[in-house]
């Protein structure tokens, strides 16, 4: 096991005036991982930001705030190394209220990433490996990761564009939005809209996209080969699909197959319309 202590760091402190005086500290490390290693970082809160580089260590700058120098100083990051895996953890004392910690780390391509923040945005790019990513408050966008993706908010919007495997997302407030997927699909959100772009559909076996108040919307080639379930309780259904919905009294139903009907898609919302567009 290798602790924070024994990497290269560089603090720098400066004063920032807006209205009240905010401490700040910047520390740059470099750490060695293993090149199919897990990189695992948690903060309570601030941003977390992890994309790929063209080399094999992970480059890590960690931003502290703080409103004053006792609180900015206790502000600690644990780093530790087991069996080539990275684990990083921002401690904030209890006395907290208005600090934060901060992540933009480089890592190799190949590497799977884990991270969560109680407080604050997720953004995760370029890796070969898995992302498993996590906010209590704040935004996920994940972008070009070959890996099973999951990502979860309780509040906040996610976004992922060009996923490589499957993809996961749950939020309890805000909007899903997934462009090139090319693996299963599970998407959730209690409040909000949900929706999915698949280019290509010869590795998905399921699509399930569904949301309590707000829209589903799945845009997919238009002669792939799928059995389609789509309901709203309170809405419509629009589809181009080349079947016409069942419109009830408040709600609608569909059920189509399409071709040998292979990838099972579900698609449903209380309140809200489903949309299906060819592509």
């Amino acid at each position: 096991m290798l602790h924070a202590a024994l990497a290269l760091a560089t603090p720098v402190v400066a004063l920032l005036l807006s209205g009240f005086q905010e401490l700040s500290a910047t520390t740059n490390s470099t750490y060695p991982i293993a090149a199919n290693g897990t990189l695992t970082v948690t903060t309570q809160s601030g941003d977390i930001k992890v994309q790929s580089w063209n080399g094999n260590t992970v480059k890590m700058t960690v931003n502290k705030h703080a409103q004053t120098q006792a609180v900015l100083d206790s502000l600690s990051v644990d780093v530790a190394i087991t069996d080539g895996n990275v684990k990083v953890k921002a401690e904030h004392p209890h006395t907290c209220t208005d600090c934060d910690t901060s992540f933009d780390i480089q890592v190799p391509r190949s590497v799977n990433v884990r991270a969560h923040t109680a407080s604050g945005n997720l953004n995760v790019a370029e890796i070969a490996g898995t992302a498993d990513v996590g906010s209590e408050s704040g935004n996920i966008t994940v972008t070009d990761v070959r890996g099973a993706i999951d990502a979860g908010t309780e509040s906040g919007e996610i976004r992922v564009e060009g996923p490589g495997a499957s993809v996961h997302c749950k939020t309890s407030s805000g909007n899903i939005t997934i462009k090139g997927a090319r693996g299963d699909l599970d998407a959730q959100a209690a409040s909000g809209n949900v929706s999915a772009r698949v280019d290509e559909m010869t590795a998905i076996r399921a699509i399930d996209l569904r949301t309590t108040h707000g829209n589903v919307t799945l845009a997919m080639p238009r002669n792939a080969g799928a059995t389609i379930a789509a309901s709203t309780v309170a809405g419509s259904i629009d589809s181009d699909l080349g079947q016409t919905p069942s419109q009830g009294y408040a709600g609608a139903t569909l059920a189509q197959t399409i071709g040998n009907g292979r990838v099972q898609i579900k698609l449903s919302t209380t309140a809200g319309n489903v949309e299906l567009r060819a592509l």
